[in-house]
C-alpha cells in the first residue's frame, strides 16, 4: 500500500518529536480541589519546536481528567494554562523537557487578570460595583470625623457558606481595605452652633455609646479563612464567608470615597430603619 507525501512527512514529524504527552486534572484550588470539567488546556510550546506540536490542547472531563498528546517534550518544556480567562494556574503550571513523570494535577483559581472586586458563589464568578459613596460629618463637639455610606444597596452582596470575596490586581490588594460598618441609634453631629442630627445608621469602623462619646473598631480577619494567590499577570485574594465576623464591611481606599458594601456571614434580621 503506497503512503502520499503528505502523510509520510507526517509521521515523520510525529516520530522525530517522540510523540510525547501526558494525562492531568484540573481541580479548584479553593473548594478542597473539586474537579473542574469542561476545561479546556493549552499546552504551549516554550522552545523553538516544530508546528505540528507547538501548541496542543485537552479538554477535562467530568472528574477534571484530560490527555495531550502529540507533544515533542523530548525537545522543550511546555506552558500550561486555561483557556477560561476567569482561571489561572497556581503552583503548576509547566510540563518539564523531558515529561511529567506522573499524573499532573493543576490547581486553577477563579480571578482574571487586572484589577477588580467579585463575588465568587457556586463556581462562578461575578463583579461587585463601587454602588455607595463615603460622606463624612464631625462627630459632636469632639473635632473628630466619620465616614458613612450615603446609601446601602439592597440587597447586598452577601458572602455566604462557601463563597468568597475576590479581589484582584496588585494595586487593589495594597490599597483596598475592609472596615466594619456598625449601626448606631439617632446621633447628633458638628459644633454646639452648628450641628445635624441623623437617624439611625451605619458608620465606619466607630462605635457610638452618645454623641459624643464612641470607639474605634478595626476589622478583625481570620487569615486561616483567606487565600492570596500571585502568577505572573495574575494577583488575587480571597476571603471565605469566615473570614470575618459576621456583618456589613466597606471596601475601600484610604481618602476614596467611593466604597463597596459587602455582607459576611448571614446577615441580621431586618430592622425598620428610618431614613437619614
Amino acid at each position: 500500500m503506497s503512503r502520499s507525501p503528505i502523510s509520510i512527512i507526517a509521521l515523520l514529524g510525529l516520530l522525530a518529536c517522540g510523540g510525547g504527552g501526558f494525562e492531568g486534572q484540573l481541580v479548584d484550588g479553593l473548594n478542597n480541589d473539586a474537579p473542574l470539567a469542561g476545561q479546556t488546556i493549552v499546552a504551549k510550546a516554550l522552545g523553538q519546536v516544530r508546528m505540528t506540536c507547538q501548541q496542543i490542547t485537552g479538554t477535562t472531563d467530568e472528574q477534571g481528567h484530560f490527555t495531550i498528546n502529540g507533544l515533542c517534550m523530548k525537545e522543550t518544556a511546555y506552558r500550561l494554562s486555561v483557556t477560561d480567562e476567569t482561571l489561572f494556574l497556581g503552583d503548576v503550571d509547566e510540563i518539564p523537557q523531558g515529561g511529567a513523570g506522573a499524573l499532573v494535577v493543576l490547581r486553577a483559581w477563579h480571578a482574571p487578570v487586572g484589577s477588580g472586586v467579585y463575588m465568587l458563589s457556586g463556581g462562578e464568578l461575578n463583579p461587585i460595583p463601587t454602588h455607595a459613596d463615603l460622606e463624612e460629618e464631625e462627630i459632636y463637639r469632639t473635632g473628630e470625623m466619620v465616614l458613612f455610606p450615603k446609601s446601602v444597596p439592597e440587597p447586598v452582596p452577601t458572602v455566604g457558606v462557601g463563597d468568597h470575596l475576590v479581589i484582584t490586581g496588585k494595586d487593589n490588594l495594597a490599597q483596598l481595605s475592609l472596615h466594619p460598618l456598625i449601626r448606631s441609634e439617632r446621633r447628633r453631629f458638628g459644633t454646639k452652633d452648628q450641628w445635624v442630627e441623623m437617624a439611625p445608621w451605619y458608620y465606619m469602623s466607630t462605635r457610638f455609646t452618645s454623641d459624643t462619646e464612641f470607639e474605634r473598631v478595626n476589622v478583625d480577619v481570620a487569615s486561616e479563612h483567606v487565600t492570596e494567590m500571585e502568577k505572573g499577570d495574575h494577583a488575587a485574594r480571597f476571603l471565605g464567608s469566615a473570614a470575618l465576623p459576621a456583618g456589613l464591611y466597606v471596601l475601600s481606599r484610604e481618602g476614596g470615597r467611593r466604597a463597596h458594601v459587602i455582607q459576611f456571614g448571614q446577615p441580621e434580621p431586618a430592622e425598620d430603619a428610618e431614613e437619614k
